[in-house]
C-alpha cells in the first residue's frame, strides 16, 4: 500500500476546476457592464416622477432607464422581451431599483447598475405553468453602493443562458446580497451556477434562502460573506470564497441534493479563504438540513491565507432545529495560518466511497495552528466499496507543529474499509507535498467519553509484507521529536474487527500517555496479520529502526474492559530501544497477552482482572524469533485484582512484586524471571499460601511486610538460580526476609523433606522464618539476623532445618520446641558447613517432665569450622518443671549407655562435664533426687524457694514469750482494770533479721529473712484475789517480711504478708508464780520470685496457727532484784495451698509443723520513786538467756508430684537478750513504755538472728 495524505484536501486540479465556476460568472457580469448602453429605447414607461416610475403596459421590448430610478412593473398581463436595464455607473446616477410587482411573462435579462444602490425585487406570483421569468437577473454596484436581489412569493425563474440566473456584484465598498423567500423556483440551464454573489471590493457577499427550490450552483465571494439556507430544496453546489474576512455558511433547514457525477474529492459545499486578510474567521454551520451527494464528495473549508495567526476555520453540525442528514464528508483544510475545527453535535453523516484513495468522514488540517474534531452525538458512517480497496477514516485532525485534538463524547461512528481508522490525529507518511524535515507534526490528543465506535477492516484480504495498522484509535508516525501524545477513553464502546483497538506510533524522545478510564474495547483480529488491543510503536515496516528516548504510559481504570481474547495481544510495545520506557497500570478487566518490548518497563496490576500472559521483552514464539535486541529491566507489580496468566521477564534484571493476600489468586499465576538477575518480592500483608514451583528463573526472592506460607508435599518446593554480580559469585539464589517479612513453610508430607534450592537471610527488625513439623533443607547457606522458629502445631519437637551450606548468626534468634516427656523429640538445626556469629536460642518446652534427659538442638560438622560460642540460651537456663537445662557445645558428640549424640550444641540438665550420665535411661529412672543431684543435675531456682517456703512461714507464725509480748505493763496484774476496758488497750511493734541455715536440705539452700510485726491488744482483769490475778486479752496482728533464698541454682525471694488475731490468758500469783497461754491464727499471701527467671507464679496463699504455754517462778534476792526461771512450749502449723508454678511445675507441701521448747532464766531489777512534782515513777530492767529445742520442724515440698525436697532446722538454738520498761504519770495520764533486744544462734549450723521489740501503754 502506498501512503499519502489522509485528509480530504482539495487537490490543486480540483481547486482550479471549482474556482473556474466563480470566475466564469464574473466575466459574464463584466460583459453586462460593458454592453449596458446597447438598449434600444430609454424611459419607455415615461419620465421619472420624484425618482420613480410605474410600467403598466402590456408589452415592452426592453426597458431602459440609464439614469437610474425606482422602476416598478405593475400589470398582471405584462409581457416583456429584450433587456431591462436600470441605471449606469455615470456620475450623478442615483439608485437603480427594479421591482417586478405584477407581470405575466418576463423574457428579458434584468440589469441594474448604480454607484449607490443596485436592487432587483421579484415579488409577483405567476399562476401560469410557463416560466414567469426566462432570463437572468443581475444587480451590479460600484463605489459605496450595495447590489441586492430579492426573490419572494411563488416566482418561477428559468434561465436558459449560461450566465447565472441571479447575480449580485459589488465592485466597491458595498455588499452583494441575494435573498430567496417563499416558494420561489429557480432553475439554471445545465445546472451550472444559478446564483452568484461577487464582491470585488471590501464589502460582503450574503445569500439567504428560507424556502423554494434552486437548481444549480450557488457561489458567493467577497472579503466577508455568508450563505444562509434555512429551508427549501437545493440541487447543486454551494461555494463560498473569502478574500480574507469573516465568511460563514449556515444550513439550518431544507435539502441539498447533488445527483450528478462528481470528480474525486469534489466539494459540494465549499468555503475557501484565498486572499490575505487581517484575522479571517470562516465557518460552516449545519442544523436540520439534509444533504445528498455522490460518493467521494465532501463539505469543506479550505484556507490558503498567508500566515495571519489567530484566524479560525470551523464546521459545526447539529440537530437542534430539526433532523440533520449528510451524505458527504466534512473537511477543514488550512494550508497556512489559522485553526481548523469540526464539531459534530448531532444528526446523521453517511459517507460512502468507491475509490482506492484515503478518505475521512471528518477531517481537519492546519499547517501552523491547532486543529480539533469534536463529536458529541449523532451517527457517522464512513464506508468503502467492497469491490475496491479504499482507506476510510472516521474523524481526523492534523496539525503541523501544534496541537491536534479529536474528542468523542457520544453518538455512533462506523468505519468500514480495506484499511480503516476510527479516531485519528496527524497524517500518514510523506505524500509529496512536504519533505521529511518540513513534516513536523505537533502534539496529539484523542479522547472518547461516550458513544459507540466500530471499525472494520478487510483483514485477510490485505496482502503483502506489511502488518496492517487499521485501528479504532490511531496516531500515525510523526517526524517531530520530543512531543507528547495523549489518548483517553472514559466511556463508550469500541469494537475493532480485523483492526487494532488503539495504535500510537512513536518518535525520538516522545511521550505517549494512554489513559483508559472506563468503557469497553473489544478487538477481533487473529488472521494472517497481528491484531492488538493497545499498541505502541511501528507495526507497518519490518526493518524500520526503533526510536530512542520514548516514554509510554498506559493506564486502565477500574471501569474499563479491554477484550483482546480474539487478538494477538491486549497490550504491545513494538519499539525496541535501550532507553525506551513502558509503563502499564491496570485496575480494569483485561483479556489477552501483553508484550512490553525493548527497554525498561513496569506493568502494574492494581485491581480488576488480567487474563493472559505478560512478556517483559518479546514473545519469541509469535513475534520475533530472534528476540528483542534491547531487553530492559522489566517490573511486574501486582497490588490488587486477579491474574490468570504468567509473567515472563526474559532479558534484563527483572522484578516481580506481589502485594495481594489472596492465595487462590496467586496460585493461578505463574512467574518466570528469564535471563539476568531477577528479583521476586512478596509484599502482601498476609498470604495464606503460595506455590513456589510457579516461581522459576529468579535469582532473588524477598519477603517483606507480612506473613507468607509455602505448602509442600516434599521434594523441591522452590528453586532460585545462582548468579554473579559486582560482589562476586553466588552459587545459590538468595531469599531475604526484611521489613516485617514472615515466612512459614508447611510440609504436608513429613516423610519426604522439603527442599529449597537457595540461601536464606533473615534480616533483623521483626522478620521471622518458621517451619511446621517436618524436614526442610536449604541447598545454600543460612544467615540469621532475625528469628528462625519451629512452629509447634500438632507435633511439637519433630522438625528439622538443614543447611547444606554455612550458618551464621548475627544477633538472630533460633527458637525450637522440645518434648520433655520423650527423649530425642526436639526440633533441630543441622548444618554441614561452617558455623559462625552469635545466635540466641529459645527452647519452648512441651509436655514438661521432671525426668532429666539430653536433647541435641544443633548438629554441626566440626571439620567445616564451628565457633563454640555460636549459640547461647537467650533467657538463661531452660526451666522445665523442677529442672534447669543449659546449652553446651560438644565437638565430639556425647555418648552414654543408652544413646550417642553427634557433634553439636546439646541441651543438658547437668553441667557439661556430667551430661553423659543422663544418657543412661536405667539410672535416671531408678535414682533418687539426691542421687540425681549428686550426679550433677541442675535444678531451677524456684525449687530451693519451694523448699524454704514453709520454714519462712513457720518462723513468722511462732508465738513470743510473755516478757516479749507484754514488757512490764502488767505488774503482776495490778495495772489492769477489772474486765476489758479502754484503759487496757496496748500496742507494740517488732522486727528482726534471721539468717537461716538448715541442718539438712535437699537443695542446700539458706535464706536471710527480714521481718516486721505490729500487734495490738485489749486486756482485762477477770480475777483478782489474795492468791493472784487472772488477766485475759484479745490480740490482732499484721506481719510482713522478705526472705532472700540462696542456693547454687540461683537466688529467689519470698515476700509474705500475714493478718490474724489471737487470744491470751495469764495467771499472776502473789507468790511470784505465773502461767501464760496464747493462741493465734494467721492468713498469708506471698509473692514468689526467682531473680534470674522472667516468669513467676501467682501469689501463694497459706494458713497458720500457733499455740503456746509458758510458766515461771520469780524469786526475790533482795534490793528489788528477782530471778525467774521459766519454760515455754510453742506449737505452730502452716498449711500452704498447692499451685502450679510458672514453668509447669506442680508444687505440693507436706509437714510444716513446729514444736519448739524453750527453757530460760531472767534476772530483773525494779525501782520506784516520786519525782519533784510528787508524781510516782517506776522502772524495770531485765536480762534473759534461753535455750530452744525443735522437736519437729521438718518441711517438705513436692515438685512435679514425684520429687520431694525436705529440710530441717537446727535442733538447738541459744538466745540472749535484755530489755526494760518505765512508767510515769502526767496529769491524769499514766504511761508505760517497754523495749527488748535479742540475739540468737544455732548450735549445729550457721543460723543466727537478732531482733527488737518496743511497746507503749497509755492509761487514763
Amino acid at each position: 500500500m502506498s501512503y499519502f495524505r489522509a485528509c480530504l484536501h482539495i487537490t490543486a486540479d480540483n481547486i482550479s476546476k471549482f474556482r473556474l465556476l466563480a470566475s466564469s460568472s464574473f466575466l459574464t457580469l463584466l460583459s453586462f457592464t460593458a454592453n449596458f448602453g446597447e438598449a434600444l429605447a430609454d424611459d419607455e414607461c415615461g419620465p421619472l416622477q420624484n425618482g420613480s416610475v410605474i410600467c403598466d403596459g402590456l408589452n415592452y421590448n426592453g426597458i431602459t432607464y440609464s439614469n437610474g430610478g425606482n422602476v416598478t412593473l405593475s400589470n398582471p398581463n405584462m409581457t416583456t422581451s429584450g433587456v431591462i436595464t436600470i441605471g449606469s455607473f455615470d456620475d450623478g446616477v442615483g439608485p437603480a431599483i427594479l421591482t417586478a410587482q405584477e407581470y405575466l411573462q418576463i423574457n428579458s435579462e434584468i440589469r441594474t447598475f448604480s454607484t449607490q444602490l443596485s436592487h432587483i425585487i421579484i415579488q409577483t406570483p405567476t399562476p401560469s405553468n410557463t416560466a414567469a421569468i426566462q432570463g437572468n437577473l443581475a444587480a451590479t454596484s460600484s463605489s459605496t453602493g450595495n447590489a441586492q436581489v430579492d426573490i419572494s412569493g411563488d416566482v418561477w425563474i428559468n434561465n436558459l443562458t449560461s450566465s447565472p440566473a441571479i447575480s449580485a456584484t459589488a465592485q466597491g465598498s458595498g455588499d452583494a446580497t441575494v435573498i430567496v423567500t417563499g416558494n420561489a423556483v429557480i432553475e439554471q440551464a445545465d445546472n451550472t451556477t444559478a446564483i452568484s454573489l461577487n464582491n470585488t471590493g471590501s464589502g460582503a457577499s450574503n445569500f439567504s434562502m428560507t424556502g423554494g427550490s434552486v437548481s444549480g450552483n450557488i457561489e458567493a465571494s467577497g472579503f466577508d460573506g455568508s450563505i444562509n439556507i434555512s429551508g427549501g430544496e437545493f440541487t447543486g453546489l454551494i461555494s463560498g470564497n473569502s478574500s480574507g474576512g469573516d465568511f460563514s455558511i449556515s444550513l439550518t433547514g431544507g435539502t441539498l441534493n447533488y445527483p450528478h457525477d462528481a470528480v474525486d474529492e469534489f466539494p459540494i459545499v465549499d468555503l475557501a479563504v484565498v486572499q490575505n486578510g487581517s484575522v479571517p474567521h470562516s465557518s460552516i454551520y449545519i442544523d436540520g438540513a439534509t444533504i445528498y451527494a455522490p460518493a467521494t464528495t465532501l463539505l469543506s473549508i479550505g484556507s490558503d491565507v498567508a500566515p495571519v495567526f489567530g484566524s479560525t476555520n470551523r464546521i459545526v453540525v447539529d440537530d437542534q432545529l430539526g433532523q440533520t442528514f449528510l451524505q458527504t464528508a466534512l473537511l477543514v483544510d488550512v494550508s497556512q495560518a489559522g485553526t481548523a475545527s469540526i464539531e459534530f453535535n448531532g444528526g446523521t453523516l453517511s459517507y460512502v466511497t468507491s475509490d482506492d484513495q484515503i478518505n475521512a468522514a471528518l477531517s481537519v488540517s492546519s499547517a501552523s495552528e491547532d486543529t480539533s474534531v469534536t463529536i458529541r452525538d449523532g451517527t457517522i458512517s464512513a464506508v468503502g466499496s467492497p469491490l475496491r480497496t479504499p482507506t476510510l477514516i472516521g474523524a481526523q485532525a492534523v496539525s503541523y507543529g501544534n496541537m491536534a485534538t479529536v474528542s468523542m463524547g457520544g453518538g455512533d461512528i462506523t468505519v468500514i474499509g480495506a484499511t480503516a481508522y476510527g479516531l485519528m490525529t496527524q497524517d500518514f507518511f510523506d505524500d509529496g507535498l512536504f519533505t521529511e524535515d518540513e513534516r513536523q507534526f505537533g502534539n496529539s490528543t484523542i479522547s472518547m467519553t461516550g458513544g459507540t465506535l466500530s471499525v472494520t477492516a478487510a483483514g485477510e484480504e490485505v496482502t503483502g509484507n506489511l502488518i496492517v495498522d487499521s485501528s479504532a484509535i490511531y496516531i500515525p508516525a510523526n517526524f517531530a521529536d520530543g512531543i507528547t501524545n495523549k489518548i483517553t477513553v472514559d466511556g463508550g464502546t469500541i469494537t475493532a474487527t480485523n483492526a487494532n483497538g488503539i495504535l500510537a506510533y512513536v518518535n525520538n524522545e516522545m511521550t505517549t500517555q494512554i489513559n483508559l478510564k472506563s468503557g469497553y474495547l473489544v478487538v477481533n483480529y487473529k488472521g494472517r496479520h497481528e491484531g492488538y488491543g493497545v499498541a505502541v510503536g511501528d507495526p507497518t515496516l519490518e526493518n524500520m529502526p526503533s526510536e530512542p528516548g520514548v516514554t509510554t504510559s498506559i493506564t486502565i481504570g477500574s471501569q474499563m474492559t479491554l477484550d483482546a481474547s480474539n487478538a494477538y495481544y491486549a497490550i504491545i510495545n513494538l519499539n525496541d530501544a535501550p532507553d525506551n520506557q513502558m509503563l502499564v497500570s491496570t485496575a480494569g478487566t483485561v483479556v489477552g497477552d501483553s508484550m512490553l518490548g525493548g527497554g525498561p518497563s513496569t506493568f502494574t496490576l492494581s485491581g480488576g482482572s488480567l487474563t493472559g500472559d505478560v512478556y517483559g521483552d518479546d514473545d519469541i514464539v509469535r513475534n520475533n524469533p530472534d528476540g528483542t535486541r534491547y531487553p530492559g529491566n522489566d517490573n511486574f507489580i501486582w497490588s490488587g485484582g486477579s491474574f490468570n496468566g504468567g509473567f515472563y521477564g526474559q532479558g534484563g534484571d527483572d522484578s516481580v512484586e506481589v502485594r495481594i493476600s489472596n492465595s487462590n489468586a496467586v496460585a493461578a499465576a505463574k512467574f518466570d524471571g528469564g535471563d539476568g538477575i531477577d528479583t521476586f518480592i512478596f509484599n502482601a500483608g498476609s498470604l495464606q499460601s503460595f506455590d513456589g514451583t510457579k516461581i522459576t528463573n529468579f535469582e532473588k526472592l524477598t519477603l517483606t511486610n507480612g506473613l507468607f506460607q509455602l505448602t509442600s508435599n516434599g521434594g523441591t518446593a522452590l528453586s532460585l538460580n545462582g548468579f554473579t554480580d559486582s560482589t562476586g559469585s553466588h552459587p545459590f539464589g538468595e531469599i531475604t526476609l526484611t521489613n516485617g517479612g514472615n515466612w512459614k513453610i508447611i510440609p504436608l508430607n513429613t516423610n519426604v523433606a522439603t527442599r529449597i534450592e537457595a540461601s536464606l537471610t533473615v534480616m533483623s527488625g521483626g522478620n521471622t522464618f518458621s517451619i511446621l513439623p517436618g524436614d526442610v533443607v536449604f541447598s545454600g547457606s543460612i544467615e540469621n539476623n532475625g528469628l528462625i522458629t519451629f512452629d509447634a502445631a500438632d507435633a511439637p519437637g519433630t522438625g528439622t532445618l538443614t543447611t547444606e551450606g554455612s550458618y551464621s548468626g548475627n544477633g538472630g534468634v533460633l527458637s525450637v520446641n522440645a518434648n520433655f516427656s520423650r527423649s530425642g523429640f526436639n526440633d533441630a538445626l543441622i548444618t554441614t558447613g561452617s558455623v559462625s556469629g552469635r545466635t540466641a536460642m529459645l527452647v519452648a518446652p512441651f509436655s514438661p517432665s521432671s525426668t532429666p534427659r539430653v536433647y541435641n538442638i544443633v548438629t554441626v560438622n566440626p571439620s567445616a569450622g564451628v565457633d563454640p560460642n555460636a549459640f547461647h540460651l537467650l533467657k538463661g537456663p531452660v526451666v522445665v518443671s523442677a529442672l534447669a537445662y543449659s546449652l553446651a557445645y560438644y565437638p565430639n558428640g556425647l555418648a552414654g549407655p543408652s544413646e550417642q549424640l553427634p557433634p553439636g550444641f546439646i541441651l543438658t540438665p547437668a553441667a557439661p562435664a556430667n551430661a553423659a550420665a543422663f544418657l543412661d535411661d536405667e539410672f535416671i529412672h531408678r535414682a533418687t533426687i539426691k542421687e540425681l543431684i549428686d550426679a550433677g543435675l541442675t535444678l531451677q531456682p524456684y525449687v530451693p524457694l519451694y523448699e524454704a517456703y514453709q520454714s519462712v512461714l513457720l518462723e513468722m507464725t511462732r508465738l513470743p514469750s510473755l516478757k516479749t509480748r507484754s514488757g512490764g505493763r502488767y505488774n503482776n496484774g495490778e495495772a489492769i482494770t477489772a474486765g476489758p476496758a479502754l484503759d487496757a488497750v496496748w500496742g507494740r511493734v517488732g522486727g528482726g533479721f534471721d539468717h537461716f541455715d538448715p541442718q539438712s536440705s535437699t537443695t542446700g539452700y539458706d535464706y536471710d529473712m527480714s521481718s516486721f510485726e505490729m500487734q495490738a491488744g485489749l486486756d482485762g482483769l477477770f480475777l483478782d484475789s489474795a492468791a493472784g490475778a487472772l488477766v485475759g486479752g484479745f490480740t490482732a496482728h499484721y506481719q510482713t517480711g522478705e526472705a532472700k533464698v540462696h542456693s547454687r541454682y540461683g537466688d529467689s525471694k519470698i515476700d509474705p504478708d500475714g493478718y490474724g488475731f489471737g487470744g491470751t490468758l495469764t495467771w499472776f500469783g502473789t507468790n511470784g508464780f505465773y502461767t501464760d497461754a496464747q493462741a493465734a491464727l494467721t492468713w498469708y499471701s506471698s509473692e514468689l520470685k526467682a531473680d534470674d527467671l522472667p516468669l513467676s507464679p501467682d501469689d501463694s496463699d497459706a494458713f497458720g496457727y500457733a499455740l503456746s504455754l509458758e510458766a515461771g517462778q520469780a524469786f526475790g534476792i533482795g534490793d528489788g532484784v528477782s530471778l525467774t526461771p521459766q519454760a515455754q512450749l510453742s506449737f505452730a502449723s502452716v498449711s500452704v495451698d498447692s499451685f502450679t508454678g510458672a514453668y509447669s511445675d506442680d508444687v505440693n507441701f507436706e509437714d510444716g509443723q513446729s514444736l519448739l521448747g524453750r527453757v530460760g532464766l531472767s534476772i530483773e531489777k525494779e525501782s520506784a520513786w516520786t519525782d519533784v512534782n510528787g508524781q510516782a515513777r517506776a522502772a524495770n530492767i531485765y536480762g534473759l538467756a534461753n535455750l530452744y529445742y525443735e522437736f519437729l520442724g521438718k518441711t517438705t515440698a513436692t515438685v512435679a508430684d514425684v520429687l520431694d525436697f525436705s529440710s530441717e532446722p537446727d535442733d538447738f538454738t541459744g538466745e540472749i537478750g535484755f530489755g526494760g520498761s518505765i512508767d510515769w504519770q502526767a496529769g491524769k495520764l499514766q504511761y508505760s513504755a517497754f523495749a527488748e533486744l535479742t540475739a540468737s544462734t544455732g548450735f549445729s549450723t550457721g543460723s543466727y538472728g537478732y531482733g527488737g521489740n518496743v511497746g507503749l501503754k497509755v492509761r487514763w
